[in-house]
């Protein structure tokens, strides 16, 4: 089972069916909202260079004013919208099952398998639940004591035009 329908949890599930494991999702479908920016080759090494909106052939870092460095790859905006279609479509076919519910917690049984716990006190029995849920993935994840604390990263950019 993943957990979570974010860029994620949509690829690894529809991978993993690929490769022929019974696949489940669980995660409300809601529209992805992160601004997403890739290295072109690298999309089109997983196949979603359809899934970008704009592509500056170049890109410049600047530390400081007078030596701008050129990187050598195209970057590219990602649109939000095509790759949710896009990695849908790919569970979709890859024959994923998924259950629209929030997780409330999972708890492992002595077996090795798992329970996850949704909402409307739903469980879904596994083998393996894997939480691929972003920032909301803190209220499912126990660590050992004096493990560490779940922390969030996110990354800051602007778009802007220059002459």
């Amino acid at each position: 089972v993943v957990i979570g329908c974010g860029p994620a949890g949509l690829a690894l599930a529809s991978e993993s069916a690929k490769l022929g494991l019974k696949v489940g999702l669980i995660g409300p479908d809601l529209p992805f909202t992160n601004n997403n920016g890739v290295w072109e080759d690298e999309f089109k090494d997983l196949g979603l260079e359809d899934c970008i909106e704009h592509v500056w052939p170049d890109t410049i870092v600047y530390l400081d004013n007078d030596n701008p460095i050129l990187v050598g790859r195209p970057y590219g905006r990602v649109s939000r919208h095509l790759l949710h279609e896009e990695l849908l479509s790919r569970c979709v076919e890859s024959g994923v099952s998924y259950l629209n519910s929030r997780v409330e917690r999972i708890i492992e049984s002595a077996n090795g398998h798992s329970l996850v716990v949704c909402e409307h006190d739903t469980v879904v029995p596994c083998s393996l639940a894997t939480v691929a849920s972003g920032a909301a993935s803190g209220k499912l994840l126990q660590y050992e004591v004096g493990g560490p604390k779940v922390s969030v990263q996110t990354a800051y950019g602007l778009e802007v035009e220059v002459e």
